[in-house]
C-alpha cells in the first residue's frame, strides 16, 4: 500500500517567502507568530524546511528567550504552511510547551493538547535528568485526518526503495524534531502521544534503539496498562 501511495506522489516546489499575515490568522487560534522567511527543500510533496539553510538566519545576538520564540515562530509558519496544503480545516494551536496542527474540533484539541502537557509532566517527573527538553521551540504534534495523509507526510523521511511497516504514528527525529500521527478516539491517540513523547525527550542519549524504545514502551504501560494486560493482546510469544 505504501509502495502504490508513493508512487502517486509528485513533488513540487514552495516560495521562501514568509507566510502572509491573513493567511497566518486564518489557521491561528489566539496566536501571533512573527514572519519568518522560509526555507523550503526541493522535491517534497509537503512543505518540508531546509533546517540547516533556516538555521544560518536566525538573528545573531538572541537571548535564550528569544531564540526559544524565534524557533518557535519558524515552526508554526512550517505548520500553516503544511496546513495549506492538506485537505480539510486544519487549524495551529498551542499550549505553554507545544504546537498542534490538526483539523481536530476546539473542544477535542484543547482535551488532546491538555493532554500532551500532562504527560510531557509526567515523564519529566518520571524519567529525571534522563528526559530533557534541551533545544529551542516548542513541541510539534501534526495530527493528521486520514492515514493517506500522514504516510503522505512520513515518507519523505523514508528510502524512496523498500518494504517499511504500518505505524500508527512516530517521532522525526531529523532537523526539527517532531511527532507525527494520525486522527482516531482520544483512547487511541493519547497511548501514542506517550510513546512517541517519550521518544522526543530521549533523543539526545547516545542509546540503542531498543533501549529508546524499550524506554517508550514502559512509558506507554505505565499510563495505559490496561492496553498492556494479557486479554488485550493481538499477538503472543507462540
Amino acid at each position: 500500500m505504501l509502495k502504490r501511495l508513493l508512487s502517486a506522489l509528485l513533488p513540487r516546489a514552495y516560495s521562501d517567502a514568509p507566510a502572509a499575515p491573513d493567511a497566518v490568522g486564518a489557521l491561528v487560534d489566539h496566536n501571533h507568530f512573527a514572519p519568518v522567511p522560509m526555507p523550503w527543500r526541493s522535491g517534497t510533496t509537503l512543505p518540508l524546511p531546509d533546517w540547516d539553510r533556516l538555521a544560518l538566519q536566525e538573528p545573531a545576538g538572541l537571548t535564550d528567550a528569544a531564540r526559544h520564540d524565534w524557533w518557535t515562530s519558524a515552526s508554526a509558519h512550517w505548520l500553516l504552511a503544511t496546513g495549506r496544503e492538506l485537505p480539510g480545516d486544519y487549524r495551529l494551536r498551542s499550549s505553554p510547551d507545544f504546537l498542534l496542527l490538526s483539523n481536530l474540533a476546539d473542544r477535542p484539541a484543547q482535551v488532546f493538547l491538555q493532554f500532551c502537557q500532562d504527560v510531557h509532566r509526567w515523564i519529566r517527573r518520571n524519567l529525571g535528568d534522563i528526559a530533557s527538553d534541551a533545544g529551542h521551540g516548542k513541541h510539534v504534534v501534526m495530527v493528521f485526518g486520514s492515514e493517506d495523509d500522514y504516510y503522505r507526510y512520513i515518507s519523505h523521511y523514508y528510502p524512496e526503495e523498500g518494504e517499511f511497516a504500518l505505524s500508527s504514528g512516530m517521532f522525526v527525529n531529523a532537523g526539527y524534531g517532531h511527532f507525527a500521527m494520525f486522527e482516531g478516539g482520544m483512547e487511541q491517540m493519547q497511548p501514542t502521544v506517550a510513546h512517541e513523547l517519550t521518544h522526543c525527550l530521549v533523543s539526545h542519549l547516545p542509546i540503542p534503539a531498543w533501549l529508546n524504545e524499550g524506554l517508550a514502551t514502559n512509558t506507554e504501560a505505565a499510563l495505559f496498562p490496561q492496553l498492556f494486560a494479557p486479554s488485550a493482546q493481538l499477538y503472543h510469544p507462540n
